[in-house]
């Protein structure tokens, strides 16, 4: 009947139009997948975890292609990260895995050209109930300049403190809320203070009874360049 043939008609139609639908956003996924500046990965959760998935975006970071590292499903990657942080990072999978949360790992691979990078690998654990399989999913992240960055960062402040450590002079940082974010130098001790014990402190309740020294800070604190000596609790300082 041609009531029939017309409800055929609309019914194919609308599973054609889905179809589409379904194709259009596959596409979609795999480019924005293939555009993130990392790796998105999932893996069967034994073993050998099975049936691994890469986006290409390994070959960056690694150097090697997607195809050698899938042939041996995600053992290949594992066999990248540095023999100090290994058994870390096994560990610390095993652990979130066992108390199923997701987990946040900071460790070293070497790359196909012998270079250390440092990633940041954010995964948990994903359960199909329809066959009990527990699998890994996740992403991985190349932070090695942000870390060299803070590394680097790190050894200044730590050179820094170890000058100020044996100098006796007093180096204090305010922000424009006049709260102290740094406070170091010898010559705290000259004061009764320890290195870093006015951090958090405000500026304005230290020296509400010493007005000329506020006046200075506060001169400072609107973009004035202040020299000269001054007196602070019994002690001249050259500012």
């Amino acid at each position: 009947p041609d009531f029939l043939i017309s409800e055929f008609s609309l019914l194919s139609t609308g599973i054609q139009h889905t179809a589409s639908m379904l194709v259009e956003r596959e596409r979609q996924l795999k480019t924005m997948v293939e555009n993130l500046p990392g790796v998105v990965y999932r893996a069967r959760n034994d073993e050998v975890c099975e049936n691994a998935l890469l986006s290409r975006s390994v070959e960056r970071l690694t150097g090697y292609s997607l195809d050698e590292l899938q042939r041996e499903n995600m053992q290949a990657y594992q066999a990248l990260i540095h023999c100090d942080d290994l058994v870390y990072v096994e560990r610390s999978i095993a652990q979130c895995l066992d108390e199923d949360k997701p987990w946040q790992l900071t460790y070293r691979i070497v790359t196909r050209e012998g270079t250390i990078k440092w990633v940041c690998d954010y995964g948990w654990s994903y359960g199909d109930q329809s066959n009990g399989v527990i699998y890994r999913e996740g992403f991985i992240a190349d932070i090695t300049e942000t870390k060299c960055a803070a590394d680097e960062l790190s050894e200044y402040e730590a050179r820094l403190h170890t000058v100020l450590g044996n100098l006796p002079v007093i180096l204090e940082v305010v922000d424009k809320n006049g709260i102290y974010t740094l406070s170091d130098g010898k010559g705290l001790a000259r004061i009764g203070l320890a290195p870093g014990q006015l951090v958090g402190q405000s500026l304005y309740e230290r020296f509400h009874n010493v007005p000329e020294v506020l006046a200075g800070f506060l001169r400072c604190l609107a973009g004035e360049s202040v020299h000269g000596q001054t007196r602070v609790f019994d002690n001249w300082y050259e500012i």
